[in-house]
C-alpha cells in the first residue's frame, strides 16, 4: 500500500512499515515531486530489508563507513533505480564530455533531464566516480536554500493555494477544475479534498491561468 500525506515539512519525508500481507508506504506530500519519488523507493528499498523505517532529512556524509549503512544503501538503491547506470553515463559523457561534475549547474540540468532530485544526481555521480562526494555537500546545500524559499522565505509564508500546488502540482487541480466546468464533478468536493475554500479556489484557478 502506497499513501500520500501531508505530513509538514518539519515531519519526516516518508516511511514504510513491514508487513507480511500488506507491507505500507507512506509518502510526505510537502516535498516536491523529485523528492517525493526519490522517496518512494528509499521506502521500498527499506521494506525490501523486511524492515519499518521513518526517514527524517537527507544523509549529509556519504563517504567512509560512517553512519547508518542500511539508510545509506536505501539512499543508494533508489538513486540507482531512478538514474539506470548505462543511461546515466551515456547522457553524461554527451553533456559533458569532460568527465568528472564539479559544477552544480551540471547536476541541476541532469536532473532536469532525469525529473529527479539534484541530491540523488549528486550521489549517483559520487556512486559512479562521476564527481566528489563534496559536490553533494554542496547540493544539499543549495537544495536547503531552495526548499527554505519555496517556503516563503523571510516571514513570507506560502498561501494556502500555493501550498496546495506545491503538494499535487498543476496537472490534479487542473484536471479537477476541468471536471467542475464540464459538470462532472461538483464545486464542494474540490473543495473538500484540496481543503479549500471558495476564495482560495478562485486564487488556485487564476494561478494555473496565468
Amino acid at each position: 500500500m502506497v499513501f500520500q500525506l501531508r505530513l509538514g515539512r518539519n515531519s519526516c519525508r516518508g516511511f514504510s512499515l513491514w508487513d507480511d500481507r500488506a507491507p505500507l508506504i507512506a509518502v510526505n506530500t510537502s516535498f516536491n515531486f523529485q523528492a517525493r519519488i526519490y522517496t518512494l523507493f528509499h521506502e521500498y528499498a527499506h521494506l525490501l530489508t523486511r524492515t519499518n523505517s521513518v526517514c527524517v532529512g537527507f544523509p549529509e556524509f556519504l563517504t567512509g563507513t560512517s553512519g547508518d549503512f542500511w539508510e545509506r544503501w536505501c539512499e543508494e538503491f533508489s538513486a540507482s533505480f531512478l538514474l539506470p547506470q548505462t543511461d546515466f553515463l551515456d547522457h553524461l559523457r554527451r553533456v559533458h564530455p569532460d568527465g568528472h561534475v564539479t559544477e552544480f549547474e551540471v547536476v541541476s540540468r541532469l536532473a532536469s533531464r532525469f525529473r529527479v532530485s539534484l541530491r540523488a544526481v549528486a550521489l549517483r555521480l559520487g556512486e559512479l566516480g562521476q564527481a566528489d562526494f563534496d559536490l553533494y555537500t554542496e547540493v544539499d546545500r543549495r537544495a536547503k536554500v531552495s526548499e527554505q524559499e519555496r517556503r516563503g522565505g523571510r516571514g513570507r509564508p506560502l498561501s494556502r493555494h500555493q501550498r496546495r500546488l506545491e503538494e499535487f502540482g498543476h496537472r490534479l487541480p487542473s484536471v479537477l477544475l476541468e471536471g467542475a466546468q464540464r459538470n462532472i464533478i461538483d464545486t464542494h468536493n474540490i473543495l473538500e479534498y484540496l481543503d479549500l475554500s471558495i476564495t482560495n479556489l478562485d486564487d488556485l484557478r487564476k494561478t494555473l491561468v496565468g
